[in-house]
């Protein structure tokens, strides 16, 4: 008998129902079949005869058949390989008669145990043709230890896991990186997870403090509050000035290039005062919308803080505030308190727990208030940069919440208040010469209904499509509607207008007095 393939293993899925399987290769005897199970985990389990499966064809030229008592199942893999026996039965006297078939029976085992040798070294590691190592010997399992190259990459040896890699920190922690030097393995917190993510503006959603950069100035970039006045300054920042002395606020320009304050700000706030206080304290504050909002959560505040006084205390906490009337009272959180003595921008931050508001009662005005208050007692300047509020533990994190688009950042100022300028009007409506309806719409439609007031200078410029432009140098709000969609401002101090003539408004760099809209909280 020939052999025409060098194949001696079959695999093949089971399904469940399917008991026979064949081996289509010639096998001498019954007991030269070996036969496994392997389950969906990788396990591979030797099957016995008789008790698991039955052979039949032994001795056949096409092979046979290995039937199972049960059926495998869908998960398992059957694999039959043909085990021959490494020995020779064929015993050649030097006389007698030559026995053909004997000597051809024992060269077809030959060539069956060479397969069977070829296919158990198909699955063995092997050095590449080309390599120059030979010889290597596997050390003896020892367990805890794993085999590996030594020193010079001649032979293998038993190991500790920790002499083959790195291995990682032993903190409670879900995430690592490489180190700045990629020597090793450190642990990250999840907040210095989402720095080293580095996602850039997305980050900045989770910012509860708006224009905490201090980049949108509708109402002007200047303001005087005198000693016990408030005033709302910047886009969505309150001044609270307690002290005995008048306080200027001011948008400032940071130094292009500087590294004190990451993210290169634009601008930071500046509160300036010209004579020394001696009483009372300055309060730098924002009314996030909502008490809700971090309810029952951790939070971290940070800021960047500088000042030209010798020392300055510093109070930083929030506030629940559960709205206009038959509220629940407020509640303070304290965050951190420090005296200050930084000439350059220092970074501040910490942790507070907002409590539940379980229980409270909630009305219209409610509000979850930032507050840095400080206690200045020098003639000297305070200045404020990159506020920001964010839910968890962010104090391992190495950046503050990368700054919103400026479009989004104006869109939110825009919830609370709303600066337009004449140039932006095109419906105004003279009822009679000396006055005139402007009309105004909000898109996005701003938190509640407006009032209205008059911020800039100059006056305002409009155009007659018929005659010379209009320009009203002293215009005085004689009476206003409005919705949180729009608004309709009755304006005083025109002259000369005709009665039911439209006057659109006219960009000028002179007349510069806006129409604010403010529903601030």
């Amino acid at each position: 008998m020939t052999i025409s393939t060098t194949t001696n293993r079959v695999r093949t899925a089971g399904d469940g129902s399917t008991t026979a399987f064949s081996f289509p290769y010639y096998f001498e005897a019954d007991a030269h079949l070996a036969v496994y199970l392997t389950d969906a985990a990788g396990t591979e389990t030797l099957q016995t005869i008789s008790t698991h499966y039955t052979v039949s064809g032994a001795g056949a030229g096409g092979g046979g058949t290995v039937t199972f008592v049960t059926a495998p199942a869908t998960t398992e893999t059957v694999t039959i390989i043909r085990n021959e026996p490494l020995t020779q039965n064929t015993d050649a006297n030097d006389v007698g008669t030559f026995r053909e078939q004997a000597f051809e029976s024992q060269f077809d085992r030959h060539a069956r145990q060479v397969q069977r040798l070829f296919e158990m070294a198909g699955r063995a590691l092997k050095f590449r043709k080309s390599s120059a190592n030979t010889d290597i010997d596997f050390p003896e399992p020892i367990a805890g230890l794993i085999p590996g190259w030594n020193s010079d990459a001649t032979g293998l040896e038993n190991k500790a896991v920790a002499d083959v890699g790195e291995s990682f920190p032993a903190v409670a922690l879900n995430f690592f990186r490489r180190n700045s030097g990629n020597t090793a393995f450190e642990a990250r917190t999840p907040a210095q997870v989402r720095g080293d993510l580095d996602i850039g503006i997305v980050s900045g959603h989770r910012n509860k403090v708006i224009n905490g950069d201090c980049e949108i100035a509708q109402r002007g970039v200047s303001f005087v509050i005198s000693a016990g006045g408030a005033a709302i300054t910047l886009d969505r920042w309150r001044i609270v000035n307690g002290t005995d002395q008048a306080v200027t606020i001011t948008q400032e320009s940071h130094t292009v290039g500087q590294v004190l304050v990451p993210g290169e700000p634009e601008f930071f706030m500046r509160a300036t005062f010209s004579t020394a206080p001696t009483t009372g304290s300055l309060y730098f504050t924002q009314r996030v919308e909502g008490a809700r909002t971090l309810a029952n959560s951790e939070a971290t505040q940070r800021f960047y803080i500088a000042t030209s006084a010798a020392s300055v205390y510093l109070h930083v906490y929030l506030a629940q505030v559960f709205g206009y009337s038959g509220a629940s009272s407020s509640v303070g959180i304290a965050n951190f308190s420090e005296t200050i003595n930084a000439t350059s921008f220092t970074k501040k931050i910490g942790t507070v727990s907002v409590p539940s508001i379980s229980g409270k009662t909630i009305t219209d005005g409610n509000y979850l208030e930032v507050v840095a208050e400080l206690h200045p007692r020098h003639a000297a300047t305070y200045d404020i940069s990159r506020f920001s509020l964010v839910e968890g533990d962010a104090t391992d994190e190495d950046k503050p919440p990368a700054p919103r688009d400026i479009t989004l950042e104006l869109a939110l100022c825009q919830r609370f208040a709303r600066a337009i300028s004449t140039d932006a009007l095109n419906e105004v409506i003279a009822p009679n010469a000396t006055e005139a309806y402007l009309n105004v719409g909000f898109s996005p439609p701003m938190r509640g209904v407006p009032n209205v007031s008059l911020v800039g200078s100059g006056g305002m410029a409009f155009s007659d499509n018929f005659s010379a432009d209009v320009f009203n140098l002293s215009p005085s709000i004689v009476g206003s509607q409005a919705t949180s969609s729009g608004a309709r401002v009755h304006i005083g101090g025109f002259s000369g207008l005709t009665t039911g003539r439209n006057y659109p408004g006219l960009p000028s760099s002179t007349h510069n007095t806006q129409l604010l809209f403010s529903a601030e909280i």
